[in-house]
């Protein structure tokens, strides 16, 4: 948790804690904006950070867009309808690099993410004949058929290492993609009729049943194919999301109609919607073996949009749902009822598919989570858009917003035990599109997406308006955690702390060197307990080695201003 540090004066008793918090906000950090071309558009599909901090994000433009922020230029035109992008940006939002692949066709990047030692994988798909070498270098595909799928691999400086394709006669889609601890890659998406996934010289086609089957891929670290597998019926079949555990089980989420088979093996394991299409979740072991899979759905059309996991090995979900569900995989029920057209669902289930909850975001307009993930309290994080008024605390108490007029978007936190704990709006004249979260070990939090027209980006009482273009401009926003009770605080400089609560280890970090700066810990009884001075830094490391509880840490510059901050270890 980061907290940021705002002149605000409380007494003993309240800093303690005796009364409770008023409604809480994530912080506003910073929001960076591309603009869109004239004619053309740009959107965001994914956001993922490395350990330092650094930002990126995937998606696809058309035209000529200017990357660069401020007073850097970074132009790139497509070379067909839309070509695919990663960006690259530093911890304060900083334009660092920017990368482009595209043919004279269609062309997208749907996901990414980041291995163990810093590298970027990234999937989507492509049509025609595409260089992904974004370099001096060429590493030329081809398509062989309207789509295929690509799974790309640069270093953290965006020089490429790799790239892999997969494909056939016809359409196929790559939605999602993760790694293991050991950098061994997994994606799924969609394919119709047969369609080859070994990118080697081995061979590995999967053929389709219905219009569109599921797909589940695993590619060691280097890009060699380990397996592929299937699972559909006779009708359009999509995996959205995948997540991998501590185990190397693998996670697959999306939607299904009519009567598909999840079992990639010799048996079946047949599950039938309930309407025109329903939410899938499936479990396969680290060789892609079955181990379960549940549905969940209405008469309507409801889908699984996103998947994560805690470090428990749990596993958490969230999509849209329609009409009246019953969340429970198991004999009992739990049955949620969307009070609009759409609703949002967040489910958590145990690691064998067993419901620990189920919760819903509710309200007359439509509202759909797109993306979602946990911090290392197990706390639960979605990001998504919403129509008209809704509320999103799913409990007892109620947390009403309302857009101002088209989609806004939201940030809702609920606890590991799904207690809802705050919710933030980015909205405004214009519309928003949430494409995707993520969070890193500090517990910030980055989003990116699409938006036209005016938003106002700051969700607390300041103001952050983006004028956005009349087609699709893109944005990438970080947030700190919300504030926690300050006792004192004369520092002219702002600072924040992270995380908070704390494990031990945590940092105060200064927007600006600070020349000298002098640090201590006491317990709230006013011993004493640990006392540190630094000099010509903006990075104070901390290590609080004592029991979990209230803590408080005074900083003094220079100057004898002060600032003293409760701190909780658990």
């Amino acid at each position: 948790m980061r907290t940021k540090i705002i002149l605000l004066r409380f007494t003993l008793m309240t800093f303690i804690g005796i009364a409770p918090l008023s409604a809480q906000i994530p912080t506003f950090t910073w929001v960076k904006h591309t603009v869109g071309a004239e004619r053309g558009r740009i959107n965001s599909n994914a956001i993922t950070s490395d350990a330092d901090g650094n930002v990126y994000t995937i998606g696809r433009f058309s035209d000529t867009i200017d990357f660069g922020l401020g007073d850097v230029k970074a132009e790139l035109t497509s070379a067909g309808q839309d070509d695919i992008f990663i960006q690259k940006l530093d911890r304060d939002g900083n334009f660092l690099w920017v990368k482009q692949m595209g043919s004279t066709g269609f062309d997208e990047g749907t996901s990414i993410t980041i291995d163990k030692i810093g590298n970027l994988i990234s999937t989507g798909y492509f049509v025609g004949t595409v260089d992904f070498d974004p370099g001096v270098g060429a590493a030329t595909l081809t398509s062989a058929g309207k789509s295929d799928v690509f799974i790309l691999k640069l270093d953290p400086n965006g020089n490429f290492i790799w790239v892999k394709q997969m494909g056939g006669p016809k359409s196929e889609e790559c939605n999602a993609v993760t790694t293991d601890d050991a950098g061994n890659i997994y994606a799924t998406g969609s394919f119709s009729t047969t369609a080859h996934f070994d990118p080697g010289s081995g061979i590995a086609n999967l053929t389709a049943v219905g219009e569109e089957d599921v797909f589940v891929l695993k590619l060691d670290p280097e890009g060699h194919f380990i397996w592929a597998k299937q699972m559909g019926g006779t009708d359009d079949d999509e995996g959205f999301s995948i997540a991998v555990d501590t185990k190397g089980n693998v996670f697959t989420g999306g939607y299904f109609r009519d009567t598909a088979d999840f079992d990639p093996g010799t048996a079946t394991h047949l599950l039938t919607s309930e309407g025109r299409r329903d939410i899938f979740i499936q479990k396969l072991d680290s060789d892609g073996n079955f181990l379960w899979a549940h549905r969940f759905g209405s008469l309507e059309r409801d889908s699984a949009e996103a998947i994560s996991v805690d470090s428990d090995d749990n596993v958490i979900l969230t999509g849209s749902f329609n009409g009246s569900v019953d969340f429970d995989p198991g004999t009992e029920t739990l049955i949620l009822e969307a009070e609009g057209y759409y609703n949002t669902f967040i489910q958590k289930i145990t690691n064998d598919g067993d419901l620990l909850w189920a919760k819903k975001i509710g309200g007359p307009g439509n509202n759909y989570g797109r993306s979602i993930t946990v911090d290392s309290n197990r706390d639960v994080y979605t990001f998504g858009l919403f129509t008209s008024t809704a509320d999103f605390d799913p409990g007892a108490g109620t947390s009403y917003l309302t857009s101002a007029r088209a989609f806004d978007m939201y940030i809702q936190k609920l606890d590991r035990n799904g207690n809802f704990l705050w919710v933030a709006q980015i909205g405004g004249m214009g519309d928003g599109r949430a494409s995707s979260i993520a969070i890193d070990a500090s517990a910030n939090l980055y989003t990116t997406g699409s938006f036209r027209g005016d938003l106002d980006f700051d969700p607390s009482t300041g103001n952050h308006t983006i004028d956005g273009g009349e087609l699709s401009d893109l944005f990438v926003q970080k947030f700190g955690q919300p504030q926690l009770n300050i006792l004192e605080n004369s520092l002219s400089e702002t600072f924040v702390i992270h995380p908070n609560p704390t494990k031990g280890a945590f940092a105060v970090e200064f927007k600006s060197v600070q020349k000298a700066m002098k640090a201590r810990v006491f317990s709230v009884t006013g011993k004493m307990l640990m006392e540190k001075e630094f000099r010509n830094t903006k990075y104070l490391e901390l290590q609080l080695e004592h029991a979990a509880g209230i803590y408080l840490l005074e900083l003094t510059n220079s100057q004898n201003q002060k600032a003293t901050v409760r701190i909780l270890r658990h």
